[in-house]
């Protein structure tokens, strides 16, 4: 995979939690997701950091009889 960018915009977001645009957008409106930052009157953005912060905290460290 090539090098990501610092700053994600919704398709990025989606490409690399391997959800839709849609998705993104329904998680913003609900006040889940990764932390979002609006540029503008309509931009959205979101830092890199924080995404793989979000998708390191869904990170199961054990699953019922085994350790990962």
């Amino acid at each position: 995979m090539s090098e990501l960018p610092k700053i994600l915009d919704e398709k990025q977001l989606g490409a690399l939690l391997g959800v839709s645009v849609k998705t993104t957008q329904s998680w913003r409106q609900k006040g889940r997701g990764p932390v979002w930052y609006r540029c503008g009157s309509r931009l959205v953005r979101y830092r890199l950091e924080d995404a793989l912060a979000f998708l390191n905290q869904g990170r199961a460290s054990e699953l019922p009889g085994k350790l990962v």
